[in-house]
C-alpha cells in the first residue's frame, strides 16, 4: 500500500514540474491557443486554415535575451550575456543560453485569429499567422510554487489520515 501512495506522489510531482507545450497561431509577439476549427482562408473554399479566437487566450513571446528566461511566457531568443558583479573578486559576464521554444512553423497565413469560426469563414478576419508548436515553463529556470497547491495537499494527507485511522479502527460490537 506504501508502494502505491508513494506511485501517487511521484505522479503528482511530475506532472507539476513538466514543461507545458501546446499549438496555435504565431501572430506577432504572442501566440493564441484558442482553436475554433478550419475555415476557408476569405472565403476562398480550396485555401482552408485553422482559426483561433482573437480574444481568446493567448501566450506572450518573451524576444529579447536581456529580460533573460521568463517562466509563463515562451521564450524565443539569441545567447547572451550580462554582467554581474557580485561574482568575486572583480565580477564577470554571465552567458544567459539561447532559447527557442518554438518547436516548429507554418507557412505564412496557415492559420489566422478571428472572432468566431463562422465570422472567420466570411471573411472577417483579425490578423494571418503562422501555426505553431511550442513548449514553455522549462523546469530549469521554473519552480513551481507548492503555494498554490496547499489546499489539494491538506485534502489529500486529510483522506490518507482519514483512510489509516478508519483502517485501524477496532470492531467493538454493541453489549446485549
Amino acid at each position: 500500500m506504501k508502494f502505491k501512495i508513494l506511485f501517487f506522489l511521484v505522479l503528482i510531482c511530475n506532472s507539476l514540474f513538466a514543461q507545458t507545450s501546446g499549438t496555435g497561431c504565431n501572430i506577432g509577439s504572442s501566440i493564441y491557443t484558442e482553436y475554433l476549427g478550419m475555415a476557408p482562408y476569405y472565403g476562398n473554399v480550396n485555401n482552408m486554415v485553422r482559426v483561433y479566437k482573437n480574444s481568446g487566450n493567448s501566450i506572450d513571446i518573451n524576444s529579447n535575451s536581456s529580460n533573460r528566461y521568463q517562466c509563463g511566457k515562451i521564450n524565443v531568443y539569441p545567447q547572451g550575456s550580462y554582467y554581474d558583479n557580485s561574482i568575486p573578486p572583480y565580477g564577470a559576464n554571465v552567458t544567459i543560453p539561447a532559447q527557442n521554444e518554438i518547436i516548429s512553423q507554418g507557412a505564412d497565413n496557415s492559420c489566422v485569429t478571428s472572432p468566431s469560426l463562422a465570422a472567420a469563414g466570411n471573411g472577417n478576419v483579425n490578423n494571418n499567422g503562422k501555426y505553431a508548436t511550442f513548449t514553455y515553463n522549462n523546469p530549469t529556470y521554473c519552480n513551481v510554487s507548492l503555494d498554490d497547491y496547499i489546499p489539494f495537499l491538506i485534502l489529500f494527507m486529510t483522506g490518507l489520515g482519514f483512510y489509516h485511522i478508519n483502517k485501524r479502527k477496532p470492531n467493538i460490537s454493541p453489549v446485549n
